[in-house]
């Protein structure tokens, strides 16, 4: 799915974990109840006519010690069998839906806490006081606002449960390598991992690249994405 952080009409908390946004959540498709995290994209080279981008993530994520052996791997060719990657783990997945439906059942709730509070706003008169239309319009805003909200969240859920259920269809790309997890001469562990993503899982119009979400209920006095460049 596209992502655009400031389209704060458009839901954007509860649509980022099916993007490729960081940090999004991700698993091996052999083992989904294995998540973890992807940290960083990557250009794979620094040709301008490649367009492979590869997400930076630790090798006990991409390759979990308990069902791969500790060795380095390396996919070095396209004959060579994948090691899909996927977007949303079991757990991150079923989180993400629930998370849709409590934010639906919490709009619920408040559009019937607006609506009894609206039934006791006196019908409009003319001439009446200020304080009673600010009072009517507010809560007519709200209610109107929030049954759009919920609009959106169910076209959501409705889109999410009818492309991404299945863990196949959430596969974004596979592991082109993993290090051995080691304490490496240098002092420090070795642990870490490339995926390379599928091309026509990315939409370049759209996609954020190293553009990290951190929410819509930050002030205006910040960011709501945090932005690093690498050449």
């Amino acid at each position: 799915m596209s992502f655009d952080p400031l389209d704060l009409e458009g839901l954007p908390a509860l649509r980022k974990p099916f993007t490729p946004t960081l940090g999004l959540s991700i698993a091996p498709l052999k083992s989904p109840y294995y998540e973890g995290s992807g940290g960083l994209f990557l250009r794979l080279s620094s040709d301008e006519a490649d367009k492979r981008i590869g997400l930076l993530t630790c090798a006990h994520v991409s390759h979990p010690p308990p069902l791969f052996k500790n060795t380095a791997y390396t996919r070095k060719k396209e004959s060579h069998p994948r090691e899909d990657v996927l977007l949303l783990g079991t757990e991150a997945f079923n989180n993400a839906v629930s998370d849709i439906m409590k934010f639906i059942g919490n709009q619920v709730s408040a559009i019937y806490s607006w609506e009894l509070a609206l039934s006791t706003v006196p019908a409009r008169e003319e001439n009446e006081s200020r304080r009673i239309t600010a009072r009517r319009d507010e809560l007519v805003g709200l209610i109107n606002t929030a049954k759009t909200k919920v609009e959106e969240a169910n076209e959501l859920h409705s889109y999410v449960t009818k492309n991404f259920t299945t863990t196949e269809s959430r596969v974004f790309g596979f592991v082109l390598h993993s290090a051995k997890i080691e304490v490496g001469a240098d002092g420090f562990m070795h642990d870490w991992s490339v995926v390379q993503m599928d091309n026509d899982k990315i939409d370049r119009d759209q996609f954020q690249g190293n553009t990290l979400f951190v929410g819509t209920s930050l002030s205006f006095l910040f960011s709501l994405f945090f932005s690093l460049s690498f050449d």
